[in-house]
């Protein structure tokens, strides 16, 4: 598989709030970076198990590049079991935290290093930082028109810690958990 990336534009938004610290020359372009990958599944019987490996480019994307983040590699598996009238399945993917503890020691206006202001912004307002996401889900058929379905992830927290001294913060503590839960109408016509 191969998706694009897709160029949006916050205007006046990234260059005004990075100037504020120090940071010239920011673009107000945030891109949904590019992503690309392979899968295997295999049936057998009722059982459907898959696995999956991608590489979202982070880095080459507009905006992310800036803020200094890294290509991020996800890796997934998954089972389902289908019935004729209902479904069920599990999954879990790894990646590894796409933003580094930067250490950059150029000075900015002000006095702050870049290297700080990148970490304040990344874990303080963009932390991107689970690495495991489990997920179950499972469905029904109401008729041979409409089925419900459902899921439910969870991602463990992690904590992060990174330099924020220059400007003012100290150590930068982030923790970060997700959990969402997915309900789903589908109407075949």
């Amino acid at each position: 598989m191969y998706k694009s990336s897709i160029d949006m534009e916050y205007k006046d938004q990234i260059t005004k709030a990075t100037q504020a610290f120090g940071l010239m020359n920011f673009s107000d372009h945030l891109e949904q970076p590019a992503e690309f990958g392979i899968g295997l599944s295999h049936t057998l019987k009722r059982m459907t198990y898959t696995i999956d490996i991608k590489r979202i480019k982070w880095g080459d994307a507009k905006g992310y590049k800036d803020f200094g983040w890294e290509d991020q590699t996800v890796f997934a598996i998954g089972a389902k079991f289908n019935e004729d009238t209902y479904w069920w399945g599990l999954g879990f993917n790894h990646a590894s935290n796409p933003i580094p503890n930067n250490t950059d020691t150029t000075v900015l206006a002000g006095g702050n290093t870049r290297g700080d202001t990148l970490n304040l912004a990344n874990y303080a307002m963009f932390p991107a930082t689970v690495e495991n996401h489990y997920t179950v889900g499972g469905g029904f058929d109401i008729s041979k028109e409409i089925s419900l379905s459902g899921a439910f992830t969870y991602a463990p927290e992690v904590s992060d810690t990174v330099n924020g001294v220059s400007v003012g913060v100290g150590q930068i503590t982030t923790k970060h958990s997700q959990t969402a839960t997915t309900i789903a109408m589908k109407y075949k016509f």
